[in-house]
């Protein structure tokens, strides 16, 4: 997806390992955005990012210890 002045869109989604956060980044995947995952939980992360069909970055969240 780009916006009208031709650049690519990202989304940065907090919490992406589960509930509302996976369901974001779902239906953002399906516009087209290019995503940046954040999660305590990086193998849920990396499952997550293996399912959509769009680039993603992933990052665990330093702050979950």
């Amino acid at each position: 997806m780009q916006n009208g002045d031709g650049m690519k869109n990202y989304a940065v989604i907090t919490g992406a390992s589960a509930g509302l956060g996976t369901e974001f980044a779902k239906q953002l995947a399906q516009k087209g955005y290019k995503l940046i995952l954040t999660a305590r939980r990086e193998e849920r992360l990396r499952q997550l990012a293996e399912e959509l069909s769009v680039e993603c970055e992933v990052q665990r969240d330093p702050a979950a210890g």
